[in-house]
């Protein structure tokens, strides 16, 4: 933590990975050697005040932080992603690691809630666009004075007090998802919205329905990878923002199927007989997240909601097969053989199969839905194509229909082992 006598460098210094901080001190040469100031800014210099870990690096310079990401890339390999439009660029390392880079600049709003209109500008014109005081501060790492701090004047103040502070009246309407970043960093950080900024959050939200899906789920994704992330979508349906997205979209208050299954979810990793790849990435937990958040509404809603919120295809298509396989235990009159679940199971994706078992966990269906997982969808028959052919089956619809019918009596326990599965082969064999 920065106090009044300590060195925010020395303290950058101890936060970082050795390989990390030489990166930085690289980038601080060439952003030198263009004669550019370099800072490093917003939610890391935050973080240096209270002590907290650091998180990505962004890196503000008063200059062409594409060129810098250019010259970075030759002196030290990887790669550069820019953004010509907002003067940005990511520089990624060979081994994944990536760094943020932007042209100090302002933003303007033609309309609320449209994408900034960008121009360069100086670091002090740059910190009055941030979201927040408390991100709205400077490290600078080159210079005349390495180590200083460029903060708004309430910056200090608002961190004592933990304090979130917007920096003008018109702040959410002109970004509404500031709103969603405000709650995550309130919960997050044990911070309060100040009087004037909870004020500002009701006049904002007809704003949301101007602003894209993508750039709308961007921010919710976001929170999904939060530890506490139902306690941020709860307060969002309390303060309107979840009705205002869409008036459907649920609020997973406690106590509700919903808000059991998503915490069941959200403390836990699928494991590795769902067969869903990449099964311990937070990608995949927040893709489940999104699926379960949608499964109240019913199906034909919840696609008019993914479709607002512009879920990817693949998401989409899962959504849909997850809704399926809950109606389809929701229809069933009967108890159903293995064999039956088995054949509607295989046509849906692994992520749907366990979606619907986070939705239904603890229930006699989620235990079906495992049994398939970890044991039905394995079984086949010891017998072959080939064993059968050389039986005498002639290739073709019968021979595919045998084959189907020895794993359908092996999942029913009608036949056990190669003596069942020879026995009604057998059977077979004489009916023809």
């Amino acid at each position: 933590m920065i106090t009044g006598m300590d060195e925010p460098l020395l303290i950058l210094k101890r936060s970082l990975s050795p390989p990390l901080w030489q990166t930085l001190l690289e980038v601080a040469r060439l952003a030198t050697q263009l004669k550019m100031p370099l800072h490093l800014v917003g939610g890391a210099v935050r973080d240096l005040f209270l002590g907290r870990p650091l998180g990505d690096l962004d890196l503000a310079v008063e200059g062409n932080a594409i060129k810098l990401a250019q010259l970075l890339v030759e002196s030290l390999g990887g790669k550069a992603t820019t953004h010509r439009r907002f003067l940005t660029a990511t520089w990624t390392s060979s081994d994944g690691f990536a760094l943020d880079l932007a042209s100090t600049r302002t933003e303007t709003y033609a309309a609320p809630g449209s994408l900034p209109t960008i121009k360069q500008a100086n670091l002090a014109a740059d910190l009055l666009r941030r979201d927040f005081t408390i991100n709205a501060a400077a490290l600078a790492l080159n210079g005349d004075h390495p180590g200083a701090i460029t903060a708004l004047d309430a910056f200090r103040e608002d961190i004592r007090q933990r304090v979130l502070r917007i920096l003008h009246p018109a702040s959410f309407q002109d970004d509404p998802t500031r709103i969603l970043r405000g709650v995550r960093y309130a919960r997050r950080l044990r911070f309060t919205f100040s009087e004037q900024t909870a004020s500002a959050i009701g006049p904002a939200l007809d704003v949301f329905s101007s602003l894209s899906g993508e750039r709308v789920r961007y921010d919710l994704c976001l929170i999904l990878e939060e530890q506490n992330a139902l306690c941020m979508l709860n307060q969002l349906g309390e303060l309107g923002v979840l009705k205002a997205i869409d008036p459907d979209l649920p609020n997973p208050v406690s106590g509700s199927s919903l808000a059991e299954a998503l915490s069941f979810h959200l403390n836990r990793i699928a494991e590795q007989h769902w067969q869903i790849p990449n099964s311990a990435s937070q990608d995949l937990t927040v893709k489940v997240a999104l699926i379960l958040w949608l499964l109240p509404p019913g199906a034909k809603r919840a696609s008019q909601i993914a479709a607002r919120l512009d879920y990817p295809g693949h998401l989409l298509q899962s959504l849909h097969e997850t809704h399926s396989i809950l109606e389809f235990f929701r229809q069933s009159g009967k108890p159903l053989l293995p064999s039956e679940i088995t054949t509607f199971l295989e046509k849906q994706s692994s992520l749907a199969h366990y979606a619907a078992w986070c939705w239904l966990h603890g229930t006699p269906q989620a235990a079906l839905i495992e049994k398939f997982s970890r044991e039905w969808r394995l079984t086949r028959p010891s017998v072959t194509a080939d064993d059968l052919i050389s039986m005498g089956v002639q290739p073709g619809p019968r021979l595919g229909a045998i084959l189907l019918r020895l794993r359908q009596a092996l999942l029913d326990g009608e036949i056990i082992g190669d003596a069942g599965e020879r026995q009604l082969i057998n059977a077979f064999l004489e009916e023809a």
